[in-house]
């Protein structure tokens, strides 16, 4: 590099997404309680960066949490992320505002005539999905697990 040149610096994210390494879980096993604890606590962590910012993520699920091989967690894709300054989303679309059906929150999931206040719930929701997928290996309320 010369003087004057810009350079990005992103940091190694030894083992991909979270979705990467439960997939390979489930036939290797390798994940501990421990492990599975220390990798929510770090995006328990993040969320409550993220809220006390007043910003809802809207898209936690296994593919957006990232995983150093030190099992740290980082939030990505923040595509659906929206600065929330009142706290609540008023008369947010289901269709604008739609995480992945999978992990989303019961309130994301409704017409314009039953408009819903979205607030940072919504990831405490997705929160609760990607933790019971992490333990069962299995998505909530998903008909071909039973």
């Amino acid at each position: 590099m010369q003087s004057g040149d810009l350079a990005f610096e992103l940091e190694y994210i030894g083992l991909g997404s979270l979705e990467q390494l439960v997939n390979m879980t489930r036939t290797a096993e390798v994940l501990t309680g421990g492990d599975v604890f220390q990798i929510m606590r770090g995006i328990a962590m993040g969320l409550e960066y993220l809220h006390s910012l007043q910003i809802i993520h809207a898209d936690i699920k296994l593919a957006n949490i990232l995983l150093s091989t030190a099992l740290q967690a980082k939030i990505a894709d923040f595509g659906l992320a929206q600065y929330v300054p009142n706290g609540c989303l008023q008369n947010a679309s289901a269709v604008s505002f739609t995480q992945s059906y999978a992990v989303a929150a019961p309130e994301t999931f409704h017409t314009p005539k039953h408009a819903r206040c979205i607030t940072n719930k919504v990831d405490v929701w997705s929160f609760g999905c990607v933790l019971y997928t992490m333990c069962t290996g299995c998505l909530p309320l998903n008909r071909s697990s039973t």
